[in-house]
This record gives structure tokens, C-alpha cells and sequence, in this order.
């Protein structure tokens, strides 16, 4: 009984990863180009504040 439930569930899975993976891959880059922007103004933020700090 279990592992029937099991079998149906990954089932399900597989099929909607593979569904959806065109939609989440358009959607990473796009995540991808907000996160490069946000982690290069926390660079910029680390360098002033050790400027801040040291100077």
C-alpha cells in the first residue's frame, strides 16, 4: 500500500520537474541577474563600511 503511494508521488514529481523545468530555468536567470546585482552592492557596501572602519 505504502510503496504504491510512494511510486504514484515520485511519479508526479518526475513528470513536473520535467514539465516545468523551461519555465524555472527562464525564471533562474532572471533570478540569477537580480542576485548578481544585489551581491555586487553588498560588495560595494562591505568595501565602504571597511573603509569607513579603517579610515
Amino acid at each position: 500500500m505504502g510503496s504504491k503511494k510512494m511510486a504514484r508521488q515520485t511519479a508526479r514529481w518526475s513528470t513536473g520537474a520535467r514539465g516545468g523545468r523551461r519555465r524555472v530555468r527562464r525564471w533562474v536567470r532572471a533570478a540569477a541577474r537580480r542576485d548578481l546585482i544585489l551581491l555586487m552592492a553588498a560588495i560595494l557596501a562591505a568595501a565602504t563600511l571597511l573603509l569607513v572602519a579603517s579610515g
